[in-house]
Formats: C-alpha cells, structure tokens, sequence
C-alpha cells in the first residue's frame, strides 16, 4: 500500500504542475532529435483510436503494454493471445508502413509475458529512379507480475537494428554500418474499483513507464560517439464507467489522459562569433551560451533532461506531450462488443507544434477482434511536402486458458 501511495502521489503532483505551472516560452523553435523515432511510433490501432494513450489501458485491451507500459499484460489472466497490425503514415512519405506482431501468455493470476515484433518500411525511389531499402525493426520480451489485485509492475528487453541506407550503404560512405542498440522498460500500473453497487461499476486507472533505456547508436565504423535512442517517460490516468443492464449487454465509457517526455538532452543554444559561426572550446565541442553540454552518456542525459533547457523550467514543461481519448463499449446480448474512440495528440509549438486528431472502430466476438484507426495531422496538412495523414489496421485473437483446458478433458473423456 505504500509503494501504492507513492506512485498515486506522484502521478497528482506530475499532473498539477503542468496545469498550473504552464507559461509561454521565447518563441523559438528548438525540437530534440533521437536516433530510430519508429520506437515511439505506436502501431496498436486500440491506442491510436484515442490519441495514442497507451501507459494506462481498458481492461477490454491491454496489447499496448507491449509497446508502452509492460505491466499492463498482468491485465489479462489465464489466457493468451496474438495480434497483427500494419500503419501506413503520410501515403507518399518516407515512413510508409509499420508492421506489428505481438503476443502474450498468462498462464495464472500473477504473471503474464509477453513478445513484440515490430518492423518500419523507409524504402523510396531517388533522383536516379534506383529504389534504397532502409529498414528499421526491433524484437523484445517483457515480464509483468502482480503484486496485489490492484497494482503491477513489469520489465521489458529490446533488440534494435536500424539500417538507413540500406544494401548499398557502404558504396555511399565506406564507413558506414547498420547500427544496433539494446534497450529496457520498466513499468508500473495502479487500477482501483471504486465503491458503487452490481450494475453501476467504476475504475480509476494510473501508470508510469520509463521506455527504451539503452546504448547510444551508432552508425559509423570506428566513431566513439553516437546517438541517443528516443528514451521517454510516460505518465496517465484513466476513468471508466461501466453500467450494465439485462443478460450480458452493457455499456462502458473510458476517459484517459497521458502526458509523455523524452528523457535526452535539449539542444542548447551556442555562442556565435561576429559572422554568426558557433565558436569551438578546448574540449572539442562549442561554448554554450544558455542550456548544457548534450555530449554525455545515456544516464547523465536522462537526469540532465530534466533541467537542461535553454530557457529553464518553463521550456521544460513546454517539452511535454499532451495525450487526451475518449473510448466508448457496446456489448449486446450475444456477447458481441463494438468500440468507438477518440483522441487528440497536442505538441508545443516550440517543439515540433503536432496537432493530431485520432479516431477508430472495432468489434470483437469469441476472442477475435478487428479494429481501425485514422489520424490527421490538424496544423500541418503538409511537413515537408509530405502528406501527414495515417490509417491502420489490426487483427488480434484472445482465447481464454480455461477454455482450452476444458476442450481438452472432453475429448480425453471421449477417447
């Protein structure tokens, strides 16, 4: 119950220092780049429906533990499942395609792993009409386990292979090499039945993750430096209301909200000289007029993120992302369950100015589900020439064990 507390306490002050402690920075544009940016990219259409949230969960769905919050998989008990899911970001962009393969097994009440396979196509045509074949993918593992009925923890591993250029990379630069990282998750989650009575039921959700931690990537043979892998903390809430009437229909609304921030270094702002040339130091890198050296290593850079920004504690805060969703049940008397979501995605104009509206459809009947997301870029019709629009689609089978337990001793009893 301690640890409990801690973690609702703090979720509450994350929360009231962003909403009260907001305030506009100089108006200037200073985003944080990150080596493989797909590790973030979410490619469950459940959480893409509404915005993207994914650290907390509806107990209907909890595969985005698998990308965002392990320890959401000790949500499902007794059971295993499998999902496939494909993105397609900006039709004619660069990120064309994402492709997801997950998987979990809960063999009890306490633990549940899981698997994750996901892959993003960057091949296109250049100048000459010759076709590159970049790939990026990683594969990882992650274990959940219950600590109480109402709290959670989980731990992820990951392997990451990233290769921008492609079969013909070193004809290009004879240095160049596809690079490779590891990385971990960890995660907690806090779910609570609040008091009401049989037909009326309410939960209050609460998570936080801390996801790809790992070695700095590398593309160049020899090169000691690198880059940093996309490492985020990730914080919301959730609020779901159930109202259940005769047989088994029922209907049931989620509220959610999550806030995200990258745990690397914020570009400082450098000391120019009198034609506007950055001016280099002794120790091979330039003089920092406001902000910190982001040439450290990973655990510097995620305790110095924290308070690294040129312009202090309000461009910090300005460096959150704000995730809203909404997400609405129907389960009819055959047991058939149709959902219905929401979302919206909202970015500081400071660091990047994503403005993403988010919706999507499912249906789910005997453990098989299909659901369908779309996104729209609001503020950005266009990036760079690019249509920034995105539509997915996933298909996921859940089948409880004791089902296959009970198949199993009638057709022994058979024999």
């Amino acid at each position: 119950m301690f640890v409990q507390k801690i973690i609702l306490s703090g979720v509450i002050v994350f929360f009231c220092s962003i909403v009260f402690g907001q305030k506009d920075n100089p108006d200037y544009l200073n985003t944080i780049t990150t080596a493989v940016p797909f590790l973030l990219f979410e490619c469950d259409q459940t959480a893409n429906s509404i915005g993207g949230i994914g650290v907390v969960s509806s107990d209907d769905d909890i595969s985005s533990g698998l990308l965002q919050n392990p320890s959401n998989l000790a949500g499902k008990r007794n059971s295993l499942g499998i999902s496939f899911a494909e993105m397609q970001f900006g039709f004619y962009s660069i990120y064309k395609n994402i492709r997801s393969m997950r998987g979990y097994y809960s063999p009890g009440q306490k633990t549940s792993i899981g698997f994750n396979l996901k892959s993003i196509d960057l091949s296109k045509k250049n100048q000459t009409g010759s076709v590159a074949n970049p790939i990026d993918f990683y594969t990882g593992l992650c274990l959940a386990y219950n600590l109480h009925h109402d709290f959670s923890i989980g731990i992820g591993a990951k392997y990451i292979y990233s290769d921008l250029i492609g079969k013909s990379g070193s004809q290009i630069h004879p240095d160049y090499k596809p690079a490779t990282s590891l990385a971990g998750d960890f995660g907690m989650n806090y779910r609570k039945t609040l008091p009401f009575n049989d037909n009326n039921i309410c939960r209050f959700h609460a998570g936080i993750s801390v996801l790809n931690i790992g070695t700095k990537i590398n593309y160049l043979k020899g090169s000691k430096s690198g880059d940093f892998l996309p490492a985020v903390l990730k914080v919301g809430i959730m609020l779901s209301y159930k109202r259940k009437f005769y047989e088994e229909k029922s209907y049931t609304i989620n509220l959610a909200y999550q806030a995200e921030k990258l745990l690397v270094p914020t570009p400082p702002i450098l000391k120019l000289d009198s034609v506007g040339r950055p001016i280099p130091d002794e120790n091979g890198y330039y003089e920092i007029e406001l902000g910190k050296n982001p040439d450290v290593g990973v655990f510097q850079g995620i305790i110095q993120s924290f308070s690294d920004a040129p312009y202090g504690t309000w461009e910090e805060k300005n460096e959150i992302l704000h995730l809203f969703g909404l997400q609405q049940t129907v389960t009819s008397n055959k047991g058939i369950k149709y959902y219905l979501g929401c979302g919206y995605f909202h970015e500081h104009n400071t660091k990047g100015a994503r403005r993403i509206a988010t919706m999507g459809t499912g249906i789910q009947y005997g453990g098989v589900s299909i659901h369908a997301a779309a996104m729209l870029f609001l503020n950005l019709g266009q990036i760079n020439g690019l249509y920034s629009r995105g539509i997915g689609l996933k298909l996921a089978y859940d089948i409880p064990l004791i089902y296959i337990k009970t198949k199993k001793k009638i057709v022994s009893s058979n024999e």
